[in-house]
């Protein structure tokens, strides 16, 4: 079940000012130099919008104590040091899959490696940012943390490659100690920041979750004194990733800065990445009232040896939302990939995201699949051999074990299809996507240099409407030229087209002779009165004009200490009411060392997007042909009065726009509107 929450904050999508020539400064505490400095901001998501969540899920549990500190519970790890370099996202991931590796029971000091997930997801095969100068300060995201977990690069354990310990070799780009399975509340690439509601926080942690959130960590609203923190001012963004592990209903507002004080008592319990030194031993509080706290991502892995092979091609994860519907409407959608063995483990689980909260799926694997030698390929057209179905209450990552293990042998060809089924949004598939193009040059080709690997994938991913006629999405350029389908934000106004890469859909195999079991699913304590910790200090906060410890430290030289973890809001959509058009980009095959091979080629694909036929066949002939053209023409003209459905792009009127997605229909061409 849903609750609807308006929206607030909706600021620009994008609205970096360094990326327009601009810049922006902060001060930040440079523990090299023992200094404080004043730097240009480079972070490529310091502007970022936060925007409440449109659609969250209702939580289950609604009668919570005033006060809880999941500390008690003792799978709270050590507090770390990031030092220098920016990787407080890669340490907040790694804090909440320690606390669910304790929770579990898998370890009982585990002590899991960021210096591997920051290294490799910047370095390495398929990098996020080819072009990374200093990669410990590149910064990142849940969503980034997300998509280079679930391909396997870490966790390993700290023993095997510490933090600070220079460029690890190459070969330990995918030892995994433990495998993520699940990130609840990560979202889209390209999505604003997700402010959570209270209840909605509090059921995660009091549900022994460690919360990676984010928020502004700038020193001019951290009372040093009270080790508290509150920004009133969403639109600064947020440049910090921090855990989340308790609260306080009674926090008293009078600990927060004089000045910059909220309205109401209460505050969130906060583990940081700064050392024991600073704040209370390296924890401190945020107020419920911070207008810049968001994203609630909570990560979830299994031993590493659970898991043998993982079939997959969307190396950047998910990048954009589509939907299979050229109208934008129905609510369902079906994605596939199709696979070749590589070995003869059985494939036990299938991974995906889901879009929504408390989407539905159903899985199906097929064996003895054809793709080649038909007019429509089908990755649906083997043999049924495993399913699964189900709902996710979070939208995010999932991992689900199949009813029935599916037995492959080597060079056996199978696929993996998920029919996704959102209650609001009809961008119900998650993709990979290429670089946007623009005409103010908006997206920083150093910074989006991640997104050009998706518009190189040679193998072919599939979606569907219906689960019985299949487009393939590979390289398929859609035109962003029709703001009325995206509700772009203005400085996306530019835009003009995306390459799409494969769909979000793994296939993981087990040792032959072993069954995965999932992470315990996340359950509130036994005991009501949980203890807590009490407030750090209770006196009155300093006065705002007094300076105290910058609240960021360590910063590079040119970076932010930390940029943010963001599980971003529900993605500006790349539909499928959009003209196709041939990648420019020439193909690169899928790196060896993802355990995918190459699929099958395919022949006679279709070289339209999945848009109704019926919308297109103006003249009601049963074929979209040259006579729906010159109909369209003659309409246009005034020359044909007759009632025909010609308003092809549903902006309420028959225009030149429709005539461009007939044509661009029929000839698979791209007409961009100047």
């Amino acid at each position: 079940m849903k609750k609807i929450i308006t929206l607030a904050c909706l600021a620009s999508l994008f609205a970096f000012p360094c990326l327009q020539g601009g810049s922006a400064a902060y001060t930040g505490f440079n523990s090299a130099k023992g200094s404080e400095d004043a730097e240009p901001i480079t972070s490529f998501l310091d502007a970022a919008g936060i925007t409440y969540a449109a659609e969250e899920a209702e939580p289950d549990i609604t009668d919570f104590p005033a006060k809880y500190d999941l500390r008690s519970s003792g799978i709270i790890s050590d507090i770390k040091s990031q030092g220098k370099y920016g990787t407080c996202w890669a340490i907040a991931a790694s804090d909440s899959v320690e606390a669910q590796v304790k929770r579990n029971g898998y370890e009982e000091h585990p002590d899991l490696s960021e210096w591997q997930l920051a290294y490799f997801t910047y370095k390495g095969t398929k990098p996020f940012l080819s072009t990374a100068e200093n990669v410990y300060d590149s910064g990142g995201t849940n969503t980034i943390a997300a998509a280079s977990l679930a391909r396997w690069q870490g966790f390993a354990k700290e023993s095997k490659i510490p933090y600070d310990s220079g460029k690890p070799d190459s070969s330990l780009q995918f030892l995994s100690d433990y495998k993520v399975t699940d990130v609840y509340n990560v979202h889209s690439l390209m999505s604003n920041h997700v402010k959570h509601s209270e209840n909605f926080l509090k059921e995660l942690i009091y549900s022994q979750n460690a919360v990676a959130a984010t928020y502004y960590s700038r020193a001019d609203f951290y009372n040093e004194k009270t080790s508290s923190q509150y920004c009133p001012d969403g639109s600064l963004g947020i440049d910090h990733a921090v855990i989340l592990l308790g609260w306080d209903d009674s926090y008293p507002k009078e600990n927060f800065r004089s000045g910059i004080r909220p309205s109401s008592d209460g505050a969130w319990l906060a583990k940081n990445s700064w050392g024991t030194e600073w704040g209370n031993k390296g924890y401190f509080w945020i107020s419920y009232e911070d207008k810049t706290l968001s994203e609630a991502g909570c990560y979830f892995a299994v031993p590493g040896n659970t898991y043998s092979t993982n079939y997959q091609y969307d190396e950047t994860g998910w990048c954009v939302s589509i939907s299979a519907d050229a109208n934008q409407k129905k609510l369902t959608g079906y994605m596939s990939n199709v696979f070749t063995a590589e070995n003869n483990d059985p494939v036990t689980a299938v991974s995906f995201y889901t879009t929504e909260d408390d989407a539905d799926y159903e899985i199906s694997v097929y064996k003895d699949v054809r793709t080649t030698g038909t007019s429509r390929p089908s990755p649906v057209n083997g043999t049924l051999v495993s399913s699964a179905s189900g709902s996710q209450k979070y939208t995010g990552y999932h991992t689900v074990i199949l009813d029935t293990p599916v037995n492959v042998k080597k060079g056996d060809v199978f696929s993996v299809s998920v029919k996704l089924t959102n209650h609001t949004s009809p961008y119900v598939i998650p993709m990979e996507a290429s670089s946007a193009i623009t005409n103010a040059g908006f997206f920083s080709t150093r910074t989006y240099q991640f997104h050009t690997y998706a518009s190189q994938e040679s193998d072919p991913s599939y979606i569907s409407l219906d689960g019985n006629t299949w487009y393939v999405t590979t390289g398929k350029s859609y035109s962003y030229t029709y703001p009325k389908f995206l509700d772009l934000t203005t400085p996306l106004k530019n835009l003009r087209s995306v390459v799409l890469g494969n769909v979000c859909v793994k296939a993981l195999a087990s040792p032959a002779g072993t069954v995965p079991s999932a992470p315990a699913s996340p359950a509130p304590p036994a005991s009501s009165e949980p203890a807590v910790s009490e407030p750090a200090v209770s006196e009155p906060a300093v006065s705002a004009t007094v300076t105290g410890k910058p609240a960021v430290t360590e910063a590079p030289a040119t970076t932010p200490a930390a940029v943010p973890v963001t599980t971003q809001a529900p993605a500006p959509p790349v539909t499928t009411a959009a003209s196709v058009t041939d990648a420019v980009i020439p193909p690169v095959t899928t790196a060896a060392v993802t355990t995918v091979s190459e699929p099958p080629s395919v022949t006679d694909a279709p070289d339209a997007p999945p848009l109704s036929e019926d919308i297109f066949d103006i003249d009601r002939d049963g074929k979209v042909s040259a006579s729906d053209l010159v109909l369209m023409i003659k309409i246009l003209h005034g020359a044909e009065t007759k009632d025909y459905a010609s308003d092809l792009d549903g902006n309420s009127k028959t225009d030149i726009l429709d005539l461009i997605l007939l044509k661009e229909r029929l000839t698979g061409n791209e007409y961009n509107i100047k």
